[in-house]
């Protein structure tokens, strides 16, 4: 608004009055300030739980939930009056209850969700509107609700009238799914915006995929092909890489149950690192020239292929083809992520070693 009027592509302002049904939300302000307080962790991250907490400390105005038919007649009428039809940041909250069927006898199966992931642009409906109109309703609450931040191009909004939107698309038919969803998750920032370029997606596409897992992945069978022709030998793994994997399982578990997909990554990454250095001081390649070494070679071997097995099963939510592909070349049919570090058996026959990801250069 210019002058107090609008551009002239909005077309003629007119004020209206109108008679409207409201929704007295102000009745259960002070529970939802009470409710966030007791629960700190009920709207993560910790900024938008203060957002909200601070919108809190202004009174609260009634929510109008309708539009007279008469004006906005594609809107779902209100079931206890056919004049009205509802407005859209009241019904399209209902949807989150009645498609799980509230209601009916299923809808303990489904609710409370664990958690409820939004944009922080629409924050205001979904942790104040949203819980309001439960406690109003006596439903129990989401577990969670999740305000994640934006992606952006270049430190700027994607947007279709700017033009910089990036198409998924294009990435996948280029670089695969898999490599996509891990830069996604891997990069997330939940508490601030998340930028977006096609050279950080390459780097980290050569850095970590290529170089860091799929080096150590071929390098590790084929050793296992080279040494001990194709099965894995007798023995325990290395404690300390074991350990490494124990803990590694550990982190992984607490931070996914949190939607944390970076630091749960990161964690996995750091288990890479470690198996990359594990060969390199162990040299597998000159313990095979020394005949009174086969024992430690073979349970160098050993551990690199329980780390391969459990990797594969670490990286499955996220890079599913990926791990799938990694099972074949162990030629392991089902999996186990119970205890993915003792899963592979002395005298099994592994598959043959296969580039996961081929380095892609800076055009």
């Amino acid at each position: 608004m210019v002058d107090g009027k609008f551009p002239a592509h909005f077309g003629e302002v007119i004020e209206l009055e109108e008679e409207n049904y409201f929704f007295r939300m102000s009745d259960h302000q002070k529970w939802l300030m009470d409710y966030i307080n007791q629960h700190p962790d009920w709207i993560r991250p910790p900024n938008r739980r203060n957002e909200v907490l601070g919108t809190l400390q202004r009174p609260l105005d009634d929510l109008c939930i309708s539009r007279p038919r008469a004006r906005l007649s594609w809107g779902i009428p209100l079931p206890f009056d056919a004049d009205y039809v509802t407005y859209v940041w009241f019904d399209a909250l209902v949807n989150y209850i009645s498609i799980p069927g509230y209601g009916s006898g299923r809808f303990n199966e489904f609710w409370p969700a664990d958690f409820h992931l939004i944009a922080k642009d629409i924050l205001t409906p979904h942790a104040i509107y949203w819980p309001t109109m439960l406690h109003a309703l006596g439903v129990e609450m989401p577990r969670c609700i999740l305000a994640h931040g934006w992606w952006l191009f270049k430190q700027e909004k994607m947007s279709k009238s700017l033009g910089n939107a990036v198409n998924p698309l294009d990435l996948i038919s280029r670089f695969g799914a898999d490599a996509l969803r891990y830069f996604i998750c891997r990069e997330l920032q939940m508490a601030n915006d998340t930028d977006f370029s096609e050279e950080r997606f390459l780097q980290r596409f050569n850095a970590d995929l290529a170089n860091d897992l799929g080096n150590l992945i071929n390098r590790s069978l084929s050793m296992i092909h080279r040494y001990r022709k194709g099965v894995v030998p007798s023995g325990l793994p290395d404690k300390d890489i074991h350990h490494a994997a124990v803990e590694t399982i550990r982190q992984y578990q607490a931070k996914m149950r949190q939607v944390e997909y970076g630091p749960a990554l990161e964690a996995v990454w750091k288990l890479i690192s470690k198996a990359n250095r594990y060969i390199d001081e162990t040299a597998p390649w000159k313990l095979a020239k020394d005949e009174s070494a086969k024992s430690r070679l073979d349970t160098v071997l050993k551990t690199l292929v329980e780390t391969v097995n459990t990797l594969a099963v670490l990286v499955a939510p996220v890079m599913p083809e990926t791990a799938a592909k990694i099972h074949t070349q162990l030629n392991i049919t089902n999996p186990s992520p119970l205890n993915p570090f003792n899963a592979v058996p002395d005298g099994h026959a592994i598959g043959l070693p296969a580039p996961l990801f081929p380095r892609h250069d800076p055009p």
